[in-house]
């Protein structure tokens, strides 16, 4: 429920996932905006409509989630600790006495495999802020079918997350600077000296090196993954199965949206746990 909070001074769950990149909602720039004047972003109507019947929807949702687990769901106050806030939308409580998070979202998309990481990311923020090792996420899509996730504690992760958020905290929140706002033609000196950057690049490159051996490495799986399955369109062993789907293959014609569709076609692979 961050989104309908706009606190002055402080990173909430909501902020990380921009902050840190995973946002396609906002930018560090709406974040600064937000946190250091007390603007928060302006979305077109039918996005705030979405927004709205998401917070309408959020009770009935979480009383699923009570009734599907067999559990007590209340809802929980803000929370904060110095720069680091955040309002999760409910706590969750077993009969044995165990108790986790639950954040709750709506989407007008078809059910993801895995949620957005800017999901993931605000779960274990709220996990780092309440100490608790489970945060639970559950989505209803297009109003009529829901999926949830157990999301556990990463001590690397959060490490990450605090890092950058206290990094971001300290320059633009509590210090004077701005960050880069895409939305505005670039302006500034042609070049400007800082150490800083010689570290970032490296571990830039590193990373694209490591994203170039892990593609290979990928390909190279999947098609001894193909190789074993043969034709057979599900293959399963004790823990997981694989499901492999024909589709034919589409080709646009022109810039138009007219689809043709060629005598030729192709397999999607799919995984699944085994439960």
């Amino acid at each position: 429920m961050d989104e309908y909070i706009i606190e002055k001074g402080i990173i909430s769950g909501t902020d990380i996932g921009a902050i840190m990149g995973y946002s396609d909602y906002s930018t560090p720039w709406d974040v600064w905006n937000k946190r250091k004047n007390g603007i928060a972003k302006e979305y077109d109507d039918f996005t705030n409509t979405l927004m709205s019947w998401g917070n309408d929807l959020e009770d009935l949702i979480a009383k699923r989630y009570a009734k599907d687990n067999n559990v007590k769901v209340r809802r929980c106050m803000p929370i904060s600790d110095g720069w680091m806030s955040g309002s999760p939308d409910r706590m969750v409580k077993d009969n044995d006495g165990n108790r986790w998070g639950l954040e709750i979202k709506t989407s007008m998309v078809e059910p993801w495999d895995e949620p957005p990481m800017r999901y993931i990311l605000q779960c274990r923020w709220y996990m780092m802020l309440t100490n608790l090792d489970r945060w639970d996420l559950i989505a209803l899509f297009k109003g009529s079918r829901h999926k949830s996730w157990t999301i556990t504690r990463h001590q690397q992760t959060e490490e990450i997350m605090r890092n950058e958020a206290y990094d971001f905290y300290k320059r633009f929140i509590d210090g004077e600077d701005e960050p880069y706002n895409k939305s505005i033609e670039q302006t500034g000196p042609e070049s400007v000296y800082n150490p800083q950057i010689d570290d970032l690049w490296k571990k830039h490159l590193d990373l694209k090196a490591d994203e170039k051996r892990l593609k290979v490495h990928l390909k190279a799986l999947k098609t001894k993954i193909e190789l074993v399955c043969g034709n057979t369109p599900v293959t399963y062993g004790d823990k997981y199965k694989v499901i492999f789907t024909q589709h034919e293959k589409k080709t646009r014609q022109d810039d138009s949206k007219h689809y043709i569709i060629e005598p030729e076609y192709y397999r999607r692979m799919k995984g699944q746990e085994i439960k």
